[in-house]
């Protein structure tokens, strides 16, 4: 019974280790991609807005919202209506 508690401890203990680790991997994804959408311009920083917008979408943490938002008011403003109406689409559902 105290090998079965002790088992089941370390494994909460790994998963949890395991979790923080991979925000800490998806947090400084997102500071890489924030410093490149700031030196980038055009088309260029439209793959990194939409790189960006990708990975928040999903998280509660990020503000997915904002970020699609800026997203798609850079593609319209370089004529990229196939990325603009991709990410509206996406914002949808």
């Amino acid at each position: 019974m105290v090998k079965k508690a002790i088992l089941i401890i370390c494994l909460f203990l790994t998963s949890y280790g395991i979790k923080s680790q991979e925000k800490e991997e998806i947090q400084q994804t997102i500071n890489t991609l924030k410093a490149k959408i700031a030196t980038s311009i055009k088309a260029e920083k439209l793959k990194w807005l939409d790189s960006l917008a990708n990975m928040t979408r999903v998280s509660t943490e990020h503000n997915y919202d904002s970020i699609a938002k800026v997203t798609i008011n850079h593609a319209l403003n370089i004529d990229s209506l196939v990325y603009a109406s991709k990410e509206v689409m996406q914002s949808i559902y």
